[in-house]
């Protein structure tokens, strides 16, 4: 079984922010600002999104993502896993495994 064609979870959409179509991000990466650093997201859908803006708002993240203009779109989205591509992971090396390996 081929790994790399696996998608990986690494945060959730969450309630809308505004009504411009910002999201609040809830990150399950090591540092929060690093689920920015993985791109396309594939949300429940598993349609591609693109982020356009982010930045911390008090203690989280918001977003704002690309083709997500209205509180109605945030509303549509809110609740859906973010996924990647497994194959977007760093390397580990010969040491590091990660979880989802262990099966």
């Amino acid at each position: 079984m081929s790994l790399a064609s696996d998608k990986v979870i690494v945060g959730k959409i969450g309630a809308p922010y505004g009504v411009k179509g910002w999201v609040k991000i809830n990150s399950y990466t090591e540092t929060p600002e690093g689920i920015f650093e993985y791109a396309p997201w594939f949300l429940g859908d598993e349609k591609e999104y693109q982020i356009d803006q982010w930045r911390p708002h008090g203690k989280s993240l918001v977003a704002k993502i690309v083709g997500v203009d209205s509180r109605d779109d945030a509303e549509r989205i809110k609740n859906l896993d973010i996924n990647i591509n497994a194959s977007q992971l760093p390397d580990l090396g010969d040491e590091g495994v990660y979880w989802r390996e262990l099966t």
